[in-house]
């Protein structure tokens, strides 16, 4: 899908933030606000597969149940919503996708002028193409994940940037709140594997294991809000802590 793009800039809140080609020829971009970019740039779309549909288990988790809801902390430029929506089309199953956003200025261009312009029909802040639902939560997502109406999630993608530059989508009170929301089965992925994060997921709740990271990075963080019966099917993660 192509779209066009001033000055080779997604236009945001903090905006622009200029392009950056990633490793794999997918788009990340640079975020001044918080330096950093929003993808690795190892590869965006690899790392969206690695770190969150594969983290996540969205194939199996799509392929095998009826219906499938997913929450995002960060809808970013909309890099893992379009592989969720790749799958969701190509099994013909109904997905419901909620995603945590404080850029409402680039949440709204990436449906209206962005990579999704024409797939989605807008109601609100609910997105609707055949077999996905958007759910655009606006705002700063620990508070709004309190006051959001939304039912139990069978995965979160906390893709927010570092630990470092937003603290709060990383402590134990927010980890409480996402735990909230999971059902019993839910698994959470992130790029992060910060000693912090781990213990502020292990206090809220989650159980965590480490797993093999993307590009640079190390390693990589996987929690089950109840740990599986078995392991089977999980054989690369690591408990944690040791």
């Amino acid at each position: 899908m192509t779209f066009l793009l001033e000055n080779d800039a997604f236009p945001g809140r903090w905006g622009p933030y200029p392009v950056v080609t990633t490793e794999d020829g997918t788009p990340t971009a640079y975020h001044p606000l918080h330096d950093e970019h929003f993808h690795s740039l190892c590869g965006a779309r690899r790392e969206a597969q690695y770190i969150f549909m594969e983290g996540c288990k969205i194939h199996e988790k799509i392929t095998t149940s009826p219906e499938v809801r997913i929450l995002e902390v960060g809808l970013g430029l909309g890099t893992n919503l379009g592989l969720v929506l790749e799958r969701a089309r190509e099994a013909q199953k109904k997905v419901d996708y909620y995603a945590l956003e404080i850029d409402d200025s680039l949440a709204h261009f990436l449906f209206e002028k962005g990579p999704f312009s024409g797939t989605f029909k807008r109601r609100e802040n609910t997105y609707t193409p055949p077999f996905l639902r958007v759910h655009l939560i606006l705002g700063d997502a620990p508070a709004t994940i309190k006051e959001a109406s939304i039912p139990p999630v069978d995965a979160i993608f906390q893709d927010a940037f570092s630990p470092r530059k937003t603290p709060s989508l990383w402590k134990e009170e927010f980890f409480r709140n996402l735990w909230t929301q999971g059902k019993d089965a839910c698994v959470l992925s992130s790029f992060s594997s910060s000693l912090s994060m781990r213990k502020a997921l292990s206090s809220a709740g989650w159980t965590v294991f480490g797993r093999k990271g993307f590009g640079r990075k190390k390693h990589s963080t996987v929690a089950f809000k109840k740990r599986p019966a078995t392991m089977e099917g999980n054989r690369s993660l690591t408990p944690w802590p040791r």
